[in-house]
């Protein structure tokens, strides 16, 4: 039961809660945030909501921040998402942070996956924006 409030709470945010925002010449800021277990089940129901959010970032200069720190768990399908956020970031010219778990276990899992490297990782909100903001 708990894990339907958790992805009910992710696909919440996927829907209502993205920080998305216009500055400057078109270019946007979007948060998209995984929380909670992000278990294959869990990652299967909130994959399309999340694959469009990130899509829709499509312009280079773009930016984004990964907001994992309320992050408990992340399964390998959760994984996979997130190595092909990271992909198509790249392919687009799309700059992002990623917020750090705060979660001993989620950390655990992005460092045995080697994806810490990967993922232009900061402690908190201010630290992700100042370096998507080239601060």
């Amino acid at each position: 039961m708990r894990w339907r409030l958790v992805v009910a709470r992710a696909l919440l945010w996927l829907i209502i809660g993205a920080d998305i925002g216009r500055k400057g010449h078109g270019m946007s800021l979007t948060t998209l945030k995984l929380e909670g277990r992000v278990d294959t089940a869990a990652a299967a129901k909130i994959e399309t909501g999340f694959t469009a959010q990130a899509g829709a970032l499509k312009d280079r200069g773009d930016k984004a921040v990964l907001d994992l720190s309320e992050l408990v768990y992340l399964s390998s399908m959760g994984i996979r998402l997130l190595v092909s956020t990271i992909k198509q970031f790249r392919q687009r010219g799309v700059e992002f942070a990623t917020i750090r778990p705060r979660e001993a276990l989620a950390q655990g899992v992005l460092e045995t996956a080697n994806l810490t490297d990967h993922l232009n990782l900061v402690e908190d909100r201010e630290a992700a924006h100042a370096l998507v903001n080239h601060g």
